[in-house]
């Protein structure tokens, strides 16, 4: 599964950072915006570009937790039990 085409952040990865779960520094600022098109297809999950990390700016047509489920995103509306491991 691939990334579908839209604008994406550009977030570099400096002093070390991370990738285990829970460990990310989003705090880090986009250093710049890139166009995904059909042709340049990026694998889901954690997206690297070394020394780079690619975010979505705008969330996709689906959840944004489905593609990156390192990143506790709560959509408005959503229910506690969607973001629980426990049924």
């Amino acid at each position: 599964m691939s990334l579908p085409s839209g604008q994406y952040k550009i977030i570099s990865r400096e002093n070390g950072l991370s990738l285990g779960r829970g460990q990310e520094d989003l705090s880090l600022k986009p250093k710049r915006i890139m166009t995904l098109s059909d042709d340049m297809p990026l694998k889901t999950d954690v997206v690297e570009l070394a020394p780079l990390i690619v975010l979505p700016v705008f969330p996709p047509r689906y959840p944004a937790y489905e593609l990156f489920d390192f990143i506790p995103f709560k959509d408005e509306g959503a229910n506690e039990s969607d973001y629980s491991d426990s049924e």
